[in-house]
């Protein structure tokens, strides 16, 4: 892995200035590594379980159906149940985006996709291993887009537990409700992989390669939309401050409906992605450096 340009371009960055269920809206350009999935042009949603309005389905998609994070200027992580069996060329990446309403809020950067990478162990039925690669077809521009950045990669083995995570997204605010235009925000406590199997699911639904979020007595989860977005930690840090940086420690993928008491949100655990994300990069990775 090398390092981006320099000056103001670091990984894992919170631009803060001061539904997901039961989000809030966030700060424009708040999540820089935010990434939304949309149609090139198709006329379908390609994730089921989503309500969503007639923008996403015109040329060009706006209405993200699924998100990502952006981890190099080449590479955007996401959900393996969002791209798999689907053609890269019926895919678009929009980065820098906040409102989906809005034209004149933010700007955003379209990309297409060169490559799709499912992981190989992904399993549809179980929905272990959800991960997936996209290779953008041309290099994000950080130094010409100062509101668009990359997030940290784990840099150990950390299970998070105990810790506060936050996940953004596009989604339904309610399971099988409305979508959200502006993107929104949750803090929830990380589970231990004891505390999730504890809960509604049984112990082998929750796999080593999972990790779970939630609040106490439910009520705020991703939900149906925000599948394949980030799910990140600064630990003890604040997210804003160079070497307090936030990692991407998930990646949103299932549960049994949305914020219920006793079914957390279940994420892809990245840190057991990491040796598959960098043989598939190696070579084309260029991020931003934490300091």
């Amino acid at each position: 892995m090398t390092s981006g340009p320099p000056g103001d371009c670091k990984c894992g960055l919170a631009n803060r200035a001061t539904r997901i269920v039961g989000g809030t809206i966030t700060e424009v350009s708040e999540y820089p590594w935010q990434a939304g999935l949309v149609n090139t042009g198709g006329s379908r949603p390609w994730c089921g379980g989503t309500v969503i309005g007639d923008s996403q389905y015109s040329t060009g998609g706006s209405r993200p159906w699924c998100g990502g994070t952006v981890i190099g200027d080449r590479w955007v992580l996401t959900a393996a149940h969002c791209t798999a069996g689907e053609s890269a060329s019926r895919l678009q990446v929009l980065l820098g985006e906040h409102d989906t309403s809005s034209t004149t809020e933010t700007t955003v950067v379209r990309k297409n996709v060169k490559r799709i990478i499912d992981h190989p162990s992904y399993n549809s039925n179980t929905l272990d291993y959800d991960f997936s690669l996209l290779e953008l077809d041309t290099p994000i521009d950080f130094a010409a887009n100062s509101h668009i950045r990359p997030a940290c990669l784990p840099a150990g083995s950390d299970s998070y537990a105990g810790f506060q995570a936050t996940v953004t997204g596009w989604g339904t605010t309610s399971s099988g409700g409305s979508q959200s235009s502006k993107l929104l925000e949750v803090t929830l406590d990380v589970l231990s992989n004891d505390q999730c199997k504890a809960s509604g699911y049984s112990n082998s639904d929750i796999t080593a390669r999972m990790m779970c979020a939630a609040v106490n007595g439910g009520g705020k989860d991703a939900c149906q939309g925000d599948s394949g977005g980030p799910l990140v930690s600064a630990s003890n840090g604040n997210g804003v401050t160079p070497g307090q940086n936030y990692e991407l420690i998930g990646v949103v993928s299932w549960g049994v409906g949305c914020a219920l008491a006793n079914y957390p949100g279940v994420y892809a655990r990245v840190t057991q992605a990491m040796s598959w994300i960098d043989s598939n990069t190696s070579g084309s990775f260029n991020t931003c450096p934490r300091t």
